[in-house]
């Protein structure tokens, strides 16, 4: 049930590693800038996504009901703090750790005219969102294999 979340954190997944991808082209510019919020802003996207399959799908929260209250935040470290953690749902280290990071991507990268993000640091989130995607469910790994290599960044 709520596969779909999956299918939009692959395609934010996807669609930050061709934008920073896109980046090596333009540093230094201001389209660089906003390849790069972009990319931030999407591998965000791509772990709410991930977090709200798991605990949508958690039967704790669910209690077994296909209708079900939809959580409406962007902060990951809430969704990790009131939701993941209580629940007993797995999230990786790293993106605990960097929840509170990662959520200011969210709205900064699209509404702060200032705010830039480091390549690297992108980069690492988008491999963890990536292997922690696979890891719940393996029939993404070809798509993502195959992602990786076309963006190679």
């Amino acid at each position: 049930m709520y596969e779909d979340y999956l299918q939009k954190a692959l395609s934010n997944i996807i669609t930050s590693r061709g934008a920073l991808c896109e980046y090596g082209g333009h540093a230094n510019t201001k389209l660089g800038k906003n390849l790069k919020n972009i990319a931030a802003y999407n591998v965000q996207q791509a772990v709410e996504h991930i977090m709200k399959y798991l605990i949508y799908n958690n039967v704790g929260y669910n209690k077994g009901n296909e209708n079900i209250k939809q959580i409406m935040t962007h902060d990951l470290d809430r969704l990790t703090t009131v939701y993941c953690i209580p629940l007993g749902i797995s999230v990786p280290k790293s993106i605990i750790k960097n929840a509170a990071i990662y959520s200011r991507w969210e709205a900064e990268s699209r509404y702060s005219l200032s705010f830039s993000v480091r390549k690297d640091t992108i980069n690492h989130a988008i491999r963890e969102t990536e292997d922690w995607l696979i890891s719940i469910n393996s029939r993404y790994k070809g798509n993502i294999l195959y992602y990786r290599k076309k963006y190679t960044v």
